[in-house]
């Protein structure tokens, strides 16, 4: 919420994109997406081609940082909420 001087209404102002949500996977960007799930152990992502993924925190530290392949990748993950960005894509995924 943003307070304006000129008009003493309140302004709302949208800081964060929307994310998009499916049951296992949360993701945005272009159509060759990259399909997102949590696995035993860590996280899956689908990858429509090869590109660089970095993972973070939700406090916005960095956890992994790679390149993902064409395909199915693996990455190992402790427990917990993270957000990613692979390309022009970002999503979150939770680790159980």
């Amino acid at each position: 919420l943003c307070y304006d001087r000129m008009n003493p209404g309140l302004t709302i102002t949208s800081i964060c994109n929307p994310v998009h949500e499916t049951e296992d996977e949360h993701h945005s960007g272009s159509n060759a997406r990259i399909i997102a799930r949590p696995c035993q152990g860590g996280a899956s992502f689908l990858s429509p081609e090869p590109t660089s993924i970095k993972i973070y925190l939700a406090d916005g530290r960095l956890a992994y940082s790679g390149m993902l392949q064409k395909g199915d990748n693996r990455i190992e993950l402790d427990q917990g909420v993270y957000f990613w960005r692979a390309g022009k894509q970002s999503g979150r995924i939770a680790v159980r």
